[in-house]
């Protein structure tokens, strides 16, 4: 007897799925700002390796964040509306009107407001005068 006692052929030819695998985490983006909310963030990519001949993809998040810099930025105070002038009651009576620091109120190292309060005026429009402006 002549030949092989056993034969081989190649069969089934085509390439085995290869399934994602993720690469490292990015280094997380700098918080730029002093105060205030401001997100993070870093990412990875499905390329260690990258899924081919019908692999699967990569399971999980490709992308991170979170807040950093949570501290209050400073609040300059501003003013509110005047109030309305008292009445003037007699001659040489004073008139006020004042307002409040507190549109907003000044907070987390902000600035209070500039400027007065209490503004005055005196009620000399009573009084009597004579031609040349005198009080009589």
């Amino acid at each position: 007897m002549q030949g092989a006692a056993r034969e081989q052929q190649l069969c089934n030819m085509q390439p085995c799925p290869v399934d994602g695998g993720w690469s490292g985490w990015s280094t997380w983006t700098s918080c730029n700002e002093s105060c205030g909310a401001e997100f993070q963030e870093r990412s990875r990519k499905c390329t260690q390796p990258a899924p081919s001949y019908g692999g699967k993809t990569c399971q999980g998040k490709a992308r991170e964040e979170h807040l950093c810099n949570l501290s209050p930025c400073p609040v300059d105070g501003g003013w509110s509306d005047w109030s309305v002038w008292t009445s003037c009651e007699y001659c040489g009576s004073i008139q006020e009107r004042s307002r409040t620091c507190t549109s907003p109120e000044p907070g987390f190292g902000g600035k209070p407001c500039a400027g007065e309060e209490l503004e005055t005026h005196d009620c000399e429009d009573l009084c009597d005068v004579d031609a040349l402006g005198r009080r009589l």
